[in-house]
């Protein structure tokens, strides 16, 4: 994840500036089990403020990482 809440790094992207550390807080680690719990039984990606959790298969969420990914690697330098 990115800095800003609920947003991910485009899939295959190797430079990540300013990512978070891996080492998570008590509480985020609350949180990932609360929202593991209100998931359960619906599949697809469920994007939270500093993680996701994806649950099954989800092509949708796969397509648009890898087109953001592809995007990220042809768009102009500068480019939002």
């Amino acid at each position: 994840m990115t800095r800003t809440p609920g947003r991910d790094y485009p899939l295959g992207c190797s430079y990540q500036p300013g990512e978070p550390p891996l080492q998570m807080t008590v509480q985020q680690l609350t949180d990932i089990r609360d929202a593991a719990r209100s998931v359960a039984g619906r599949p697809g990606a469920h994007v939270f403020d500093d993680f996701l959790i994806v649950n099954g298969p989800s092509r949708a969420w796969t397509a648009k990482l890898a087109l953001r990914g592809l995007w990220a690697k042809i768009r102009p330098p500068h480019a939002g």
